[in-house]
């Protein structure tokens, strides 16, 4: 109830909520919802991840896993269903509602990634997301506004320049070790860089993003959303246990 409760406040319509996965596959068969907030631990006989298989079965949903389990098996077992994304508790509604915005955006452009260019370019321009799209080099070949927003940078100076010259030095070779492996996958997440703001300062994000492939099945380009993560990053520095 209190998480039904942060999303009325930004602005979400909530369906539910319900308390097993019999209810939640009675209630899809009702209504069809734009994504799904799934816990992974659940009353009845099967849990969360296997109520979300037996959902992506029949349904074509985005699905978001929240838990407060973040060890490694549960996050296999978790990926085996391709979530849009995860929330670990505790969160606050700030957190909930970028990870939403991130889940159906990808979920979006995922559906659209075979579209035409115009309809690319309409989807990445209109998220509220930064959004940064690499060459097979690395190189930028679209941003959007959100993206120049938090950066500080004017168009002009990051088209057609290395996504490293953004970055601290220590990231440089985390990225392009990581980079090497994205481009032979299908996805990344939660990938933690440090970029430089046009003022000097450091901003810590994570990305999250999609290979775009041409019409024979080759790597085209990347599209990835980030997140500001420097807040959460201090805020961390000072928790108290």
């Amino acid at each position: 109830m209190d998480l039904t409760g942060i999303l009325t406040a930004i602005g979400y319509e909530v369906l539910g909520p319900v308390s097993s996965g019999k209810d939640a596959l009675e209630t899809l068969t009702k209504s069809k919802p734009d994504l799904i907030l799934m816990d992974i631990t659940i009353k009845g006989e099967i849990n969360g991840i296997e109520t979300a298989q037996k959902i992506k079965e029949s349904l074509d949903i985005p699905l978001i896993f929240l838990t407060a389990h973040s060890d490694e098996k549960t996050v296999q077992q978790a990926e085996m269903v391709k979530p849009q994304g995860y929330i670990i508790k505790p969160f606050d509604g700030a957190e909930l509602k970028k990870t939403i915005e991130i889940a159906l955006f990808k979920y979006k452009l995922k559906k659209n990634l075979k579209n035409n260019e115009a309809e690319l370019k309409q989807l990445f321009e209109s998220t509220p997301l930064p959004y940064e799209s690499l060459d097979e080099n690395g190189r930028f070949i679209e941003i959007n506004d959100a993206w120049l927003n938090l950066l500080g940078y004017s168009r002009e100076e990051v088209m057609g320049k290395k996504f490293v010259d953004f970055l601290v030095s220590d990231c440089v070779p985390i990225f392009e070790k990581k980079f090497s492996i994205f481009k032979k996958a299908e996805e990344i997440r939660d990938m933690e860089l440090k970029m430089v703001h046009k003022n000097g300062s450091y901003i810590s994000v994570s990305y999250e993003g999609l290979i775009g492939y041409d019409e024979n099945g080759q790597f085209k380009q990347t599209h990835c959303m980030l997140q500001d993560m420097t807040e959460k990053k201090i805020l961390n520095l000072f928790k108290i246990d």
